[in-house]
């Protein structure tokens, strides 16, 4: 009599979730590696680890426990969501580096910015007016003294101002105006004075006064922004902006001085020489913008006195006749 063979009627070992088959899913495992990296490879690495760990999620999920690794899986995701999101930020913090405003645009910003104190400068004793100011004075307290202040010459007169043209000007220069200087070119933006004399000490030009024959507006070809470029090509002190200009047509010049006041306060008035042996020199004007042009006389006076002086020049003494 033959024995039938017996047949197992347990589950197939090769069957979906048969003991002893089980895997760890290779997808979970990739996961984490990329994730891992992703550290190294700037953050591509971590977006494979996403997408290999989602895709480990669904097939574990659909292997009806024939597959393991949720946990690796689940690592993968956080260590490259971790990653992408580290890669970002330093790419981010680069971009603000290497893109973000340089100092030197951030001096143009609408709102002057502090600089560094400037050097500073001699202060001799602020100049008395001469006898030949009063009556010139009592002109400049007339009503109509800012209307009446400039002559009728355009040669140095910029554009009609706006007040987008003085923001971009304080924003250049990293110094707020004074007032009296806006009010004035609001009036005529820059032009030649009528009343060009300034009595003050001995200077390498005259001996008891300063002649300005330009107030430079804002704007155009003669404006103030240009003041750095002449502050380096004349050598003047690097302590405020360029507003006068005097018959020397650059040897000497007339500026708003910040070296004291810092670039929001109200700087005084100097004149600069370069025609000099060792450093600029420079004297104090005025305390402010509006003191020195309410200061100005009329330079004729000056100019006869010499005149005479050199006419007395050209004449022979009476021993050499």
């Amino acid at each position: 009599m033959t024995t039938a063979p017996v047949v197992p009627t347990g589950p197939s070992p090769d069957a979906p979730g048969a003991p002893g088959t089980v895997k760890t899913a290779g997808l979970a495992i990739a996961s984490l590696v990329a994730g891992i990296l992703g550290l190294c490879t700037a953050g591509l690495g971590g977006i494979a680890g996403l997408i290999l760990g989602v895709i480990a999620l669904k097939k574990i999920g659909r292997s009806g426990g024939a597959l393991r690794g949720c946990g690796l899986a689940i690592a993968g995701l956080i260590v490259s969501v971790c990653t992408v999101l580290v890669w970002m930020l330093a790419a981010v913090v680069v971009g603000v580096l290497l893109l973000g405003p340089s100092s030197k645009e951030v001096e143009k910003d609408r709102s002057p910015v502090k600089r560094a104190a400037a050097p500073a400068v001699a202060q001799p004793a602020l100049a008395a007016p001469t006898a030949a100011a009063p009556a010139d004075l009592a002109l400049a307290d007339a009503p109509d003294f800012w209307e009446d202040f400039f002559d009728d010459s355009n040669g140095f007169t910029g554009p009609p101002l706006t007040e987008e043209m003085i923001a971009e000007a304080e924003a250049a220069l990293g110094y707020r105006l004074p007032q009296s200087y806006l009010r004035l070119i609001r009036v005529k933006n820059g032009g030649s004075p009528k009343r060009q004399a300034y009595p003050t000490g001995k200077t390498g030009w005259a001996d008891d006064h300063v002649r300005v024959v330009e107030i430079l507006g804002i704007g155009g070809t003669w404006g103030i922004v240009g003041s750095r470029h002449w502050s380096r090509e004349w050598g003047y002190p690097d302590v405020g902006v360029v507003v006068g200009e005097t018959p020397s047509a650059g040897h000497d010049t007339i500026m708003l001085d910040y070296s004291e006041c810092g670039p929001e306060g109200e700087p005084r008035v100097i004149h600069v020489e370069t025609e000099t042996r060792d450093a600029p020199e420079v004297q104090v004007l005025a305390p402010d913008f509006e003191t020195f042009l309410r200061g100005l006389v009329d330079h004729r006076p000056f100019d006869e006195e010499i005149d005479r002086a050199l006419e007395g020049l050209k004449k022979p003494s009476p021993g050499m006749r």
